[in-house]
C-alpha cells in the first residue's frame, strides 16, 4: 500500500473539475484508492464521495493507494494537486 498527503491548493476548493479528474485518474488506475480527510473517506472512482468531502483551500488529504499501480497512480494524483489551473 502507498499513502501520500496532498494540500488543496485551488481558492474553490476540491470542486467539480478536480473531482472529475481524480475519478478519470481512478477509473484508469488497476488499484484501489481512496481519499480521506479527517474521518470522511472518499472512493476515487465516485465523484458525489469526493465532492463530499468538502475540502477546502488548504486541507490535507490522505491519499491511499493499494495494487499494481500504486506508485504511478499516487504520482499522478500528486502531479493533479499542484496544477493550479484545474
Amino acid at each position: 500500500m502507498k499513502e501520500t498527503e496532498v494540500i488543496v491548493q485551488w481558492e474553490a476548493g476540491l470542486h467539480l473539475r478536480p473531482a472529475a479528474k481524480l475519478v478519470q485518474l481512478g477509473k484508469d488506475a488497476k488499484s484501489t484508492i481512496q481519499i480521506k480527510s479527517g474521518n470522511k473517506v472518499a472512493n476515487i472512482k465516485n465523484i458525489m464521495s469526493i465532492l463530499m468531502l468538502c475540502a477546502s483551500m488548504g486541507t490535507t488529504l490522505t491519499i491511499e493507494a493499494n495494487g499494481e499501480d500504486e506508485q504511478e497512480v499516487t504520482r499522478n494524483i500528486e502531479q493533479l494537486f499542484m496544477d493550479l489551473d484545474v
